[in-house]
């Protein structure tokens, strides 16, 4: 070996070195770190009088979590290079962990705060600190600016946020801040069942009355529509009217039911640039689809151009109140950029929350999208995952830069709802109400596959339908599905 080639040699041992020593002290800082903060959880709380801050640059002040990623990270005072260096920051002038008002959190994007790329709307986020436990449910993940801190401004209701830089993989200083906002959602948390029970746990069994395609069950559950030959709804029909093939195999019908069901709905509103001229008719349909809606459904709006935002407060993720959800399409975001494929995720994991197992989207929008973090393919495993059924409205002109209807059909599809593209804005509301008209005239049909259900493999579903006289009809329903050991790591590696 020579000269040139041990030198090379020997500086890439020493790099290599480096690097584990600053992971070691990393780690080793950390270990140190929460066995400070475990000393002070065992010493009463210290008192602040009005206006002085306790803390001084570096201290450890609490630990922050989040289960479904595996974080756990220490809270440092300050958000200094050094400190940033060996955990999170908490950010000057916010409130401090464990006080109410806004928490603010820094880290860096390459290490300790690495995993919140893969955050999602509704994930549990718990932070303790010498007051005790607080848990918050994430409100809203959003892409801003350095000088947008706006987000970190007092608020009334507890509340946490944390920033980071963006984007993720970006080489150098990042131009732009992710930030995710949190809010409280109960007093006094502690490690027992109240919050896990309430809002994070596994969906129990569904009741006799629903299935839904999930993991957890060895059921299968198709929403179909059947037409006639004239597009007439066609009602009255029994399970002995229906054939049903899995794969080409004949499948046994085990669960039927001709009847309004109460429905989960999701209300999806592009509110971004490009249909800001459009909102005030997609606001009297949204109205007119509530209206003709069961008034036992779970309903919510989700509004979105480049930031995605829920129109019904924190405290009450579903109505199905006219006037609430008028109120909810009223409150937009400001017109930007589009993050259709983000919003769909958002009001997919949004919607599994509700204890109903029939689950609609309804998005209106142009179908374009520039800004998202997640992409079709993403949404499509989340819509087959979930069972969820999409209907879109597709609203441009000819002349729209964004106009995307192939998308929309093909969501629609996929699900087994439709896609409606009106020729002019006065359609809307005839639109709408012909969504809700569909979605009250189908046929809710069950079975157990003669395969099981825990491999991976997608399942081409087939549903056929004669009427009394065994003149065949026309049905509309999803058109397969994945097993429970289908993974959908695409959207949460992102």
């Amino acid at each position: 070996m020579d000269r040139s080639a041990r030198l090379l040699l020997s500086c890439g041992l020493a790099l290599i070195a480096g690097c584990a020593l600053v992971v070691i002290s990393m780690v080793m800082f950390q270990w140190h770190a929460a066995s400070v903060l475990d000393r002070k959880l065992e010493s009463p709380v210290r008192a602040a009088a009005a206006g002085v801050r306790l803390h001084s640059p570096g201290e450890v002040l609490a630990r922050l979590e989040i289960p479904r990623l595996g974080l756990s990270q220490i809270i440092l005072e300050g958000t200094s290079d050094s400190t940033l260096r060996l955990g999170l920051g908490h950010i000057e002038e916010t409130a401090f962990p464990g006080e109410l008002g806004n928490v603010g959190v820094a880290g860096h994007r390459d290490t300790f705060f690495r995993a919140i790329a893969n955050m999602h709307q509704g994930d549990l986020v718990i932070v303790t600190a010498s007051s005790g436990k607080i848990a918050y449910m994430v409100d809203s993940l959003k892409v801003t600016t350095p000088e947008d801190v706006e987000s970190l401004d007092p608020t009334a209701a507890p509340s946490l946020t944390l920033v980071t830089c963006f984007p993720f993989d970006f080489v150098g200083p990042a131009p732009k801040r992710f930030v995710v906002r949190a809010t409280r959602i109960v007093r006094g948390y502690d490690d027992g069942p109240m919050v896990r029970t309430a809002l994070f746990q596994e969906p129990p069994q569904p009741p006799p009355d629903g299935f839904t395609i999930r993991s957890y069950v060895n059921q299968v559950m198709l929403y179909a529509t059947v037409q006639d030959s004239r597009g007439k709804f066609v009602g009255g029909l029994t399970k002995e009217n229906f054939k049903l093939y899995e794969d080409r195999s004949p499948q046994e019908i085990s669960y039927f039911k001709n009847s309004d069901i109460p429905v989960a709905v999701g209300i999806v509103v592009d509110s971004s640039s490009s249909m800001s001229p459009k909102r005030d008719d997609v606001n009297a349909g949204a109205l007119a689809f509530a209206r003709v809606s069961n008034p036992e459904d779970d309903m919510f709006v989700l509004n979105f151009s480049e930031n995605v935002s829920f129109g019904l407060p924190s405290a009450k993720p579903f109505t199905s109140n006219p006037d609430e959800l008028l109120a909810a399409l009223s409150a937009t975001p400001r017109p930007g950029r589009t993050a259709l494929y983000d919003a769909l995720v958002a009001s997919i994991e949004h919607i599994k929350t509700s204890k109903l197992q029939k689950r609609i989207l309804l998005l209106v929008s142009d179908g374009g999208d520039n800004v998202s973090r997640h992409d079709l393919r993403d949404v499509l495993s989340l819509v087959d995952q979930s069972g969820v059924i999409v209907y879109t409205i597709g609203l441009f002109a000819e002349s729209d830069d964004d106009r995307n209807p192939g998308l929309l059909n093909r969501m629609a599809q996929a699900s087994g709802g439709i896609a409606f593209l009106p020729k002019d804005l006065s359609e809307v509301v005839e639109t709408c109400r012909s969504v809700a008209k569909d979605i009250r005239n189908q046929y809710a049909i069950g079975y157990n596959p003669q395969s099981g259900v825990e491999d991976s493999r997608y399942h081409a579903l087939k549903l056929e339908a004669v009427d009394g006289n065994h003149r065949k009809l026309r049905v509309r329903t999803r058109t397969g599905y994945f097993g429970a050991g289908h993974s959908v790591q695409a959207v949460q590696d992102r």
